[in-house]
């Protein structure tokens, strides 16, 4: 493979870039975004051959259910503002979609760097620095919340509830720390499941630095993260192995009656619907009637707000009552692009969440068993299911942080699921 300059490759230094910006910054991340975007702009001009087999590979695979979905999405999208007759600066908010030129171009990087161009046996050296940025980042949000101070933001309220306080870590907020990095847990709980199954080496390593997270993400006090983490944990353990699927539910449910029985904070949040649970309801309730008054096209893409505060105003609701979405990703879909449009996005997020199941079980029956490959369409699984769940409490995608981990992921998917499909044309 020909190097884009002398020596390292940037390609691989922007990548792992871009995963630390996903743990940190939403700044770091449009900016390692757009820079991935140009070096494979560039790595494609001095590499034109490579240019027409990345694009015949992503003809194939995601294949014509991709485009159908997506383009099912974003014509929705725009029949929901022209139906609505928005002025033209509402337009604007189509260009949301551009996560969808990003995850083009952020493929292209991984097929370019061969991130994935490693035996057959489970290899985490490469993807040890990640692993460790992961993990002291959790460390970091865990002391933080010990101490109730964030050096790095020492405005940082914690966003209190009725029962303590809440770490949002290097993200700040704990509801979208806890969301993004739920979907990085789930993959690495991929290479740990793996890394058992194998008796691979670094498998108590793994163990620690997910447990790290996995208390990180407690400690966010966000419910719908706990939540979709217990199920997409289960799902993993039992697709991967039944038997092993029903012991972990037995670890998991011993663990959560021995947290709700000695820990009197997590007993307090995992019950506690007096002020918030009425907030939900206020919200649900608005964007609900949004989706009565709109059932086809919804209210115009990107366009909820102005119309919830009329309501709100109306029913005299609280002032702190949140306006920017619905707290429910299908809700906020039915309000705002209406019923198709929720199928269409929808459909997207199952034809993901199947091409990811399908290319799991490739590599499970294929003659040369790649651990690596396994591992990580194991984690996918879980991040989809992951999402699916959490998508019932919090409008996660319309989150630039979630997206961005979302559309990694789904690079991760594809990449893996084109070496699958078409061996002769695509070595990852």
């Amino acid at each position: 493979m020909a190097r884009l300059w002398i020596g390292v490759n940037p390609l691989r230094v922007l990548l792992f870039l871009f995963f630390l910006a996903t743990i940190s910054s939403q700044s770091a991340m449009d900016l390692f975004a757009s820079l991935i975007v140009l070096a494979v702009i560039f790595h494609f001009w001095k590499s034109k051959s490579e240019l027409k087999v990345h694009l015949g590979a992503f003809k194939k695979t995601p294949g014509q259910w991709f485009w159908f979905w997506l383009a099912g999405w974003f014509l929705a999208s725009t029949l929901s503002l022209v139906f609505n007759q928005h002025s033209w600066r509402a337009w604007g908010a189509l260009f949301d979609f551009k996560w969808t030129v990003f995850l083009f171009f952020l493929i292209a990087a991984l097929q370019a760097t061969r991130t994935f161009g490693i035996p057959s046996t489970l290899s985490l050296k490469k993807f040890l620095p990640a692993f460790a940025a992961l993990s002291l980042a959790s460390l970091y949000s865990i002391a933080i919340w010990y101490f109730r101070f964030d050096p790095l933001d020492p405005a940082n309220d914690f966003s209190p509830w009725s029962g303590g306080v809440r770490s949002g870590g290097l993200l700040s907020n704990p509801m979208t720390f806890a969301h993004v990095y739920s979907l990085h847990l789930c993959l690495w709980l991929g290479l740990l499941i793996i890394g058992f199954v194998d008796q691979h080496r670094s498998k108590w390593l793994l163990l620690f630095g997910c447990a790290v997270t996995a208390v990180a993400i407690l400690l966010s006090f966000t419910r719908g993260a706990w939540l979709g983490l217990i199920v997409a944990f289960l799902m993993m353990a039992l697709v991967r192995n039944r038997k092993a699927g029903l012991l972990a539910g037995l670890g998991l449910a011993a663990g959560i009656f021995l947290l709700l029985n000695s820990w009197e904070l997590f007993s307090n949040r995992a019950f506690d619907l007096s002020r918030n649970g009425d907030e939900r309801q206020i919200i649900w309730k608005a964007h609900f009637q949004l989706f009565q008054e709109n059932p086809f096209f919804g209210v115009g893409f990107k366009q909820t707000s102005p119309q919830v505060v009329e309501i709100y105003k109306t029913w005299k609701a609280p002032s702190h009552t949140q306006i920017g979405h619905a707290h429910n990703q299908y809700l906020h879909w039915l309000a705002s692009i209406g019923i198709i449009g929720c199928f269409f996005a929808t459909g997207f997020f199952c034809f993901m969440a199947l091409m990811n199941y399908r290319s799991y079980q490739k590599v499970r029956t294929a003659l040369q068993r790649k651990s690596l490959h396994e591992a990580i369409l194991l984690g996918g699984l879980g991040a989809h299911c992951l999402w699916f769940v959490g998508a019932l409490t919090e409008s996660s995608f319309e989150h630039s942080k979630v997206k961005y981990v979302l559309v990694l992921i789904w690079a991760l998917v594809i990449k893996i699921s084109q070496a699958y499909d078409q061996p002769e044309v695509s070595k990852v």
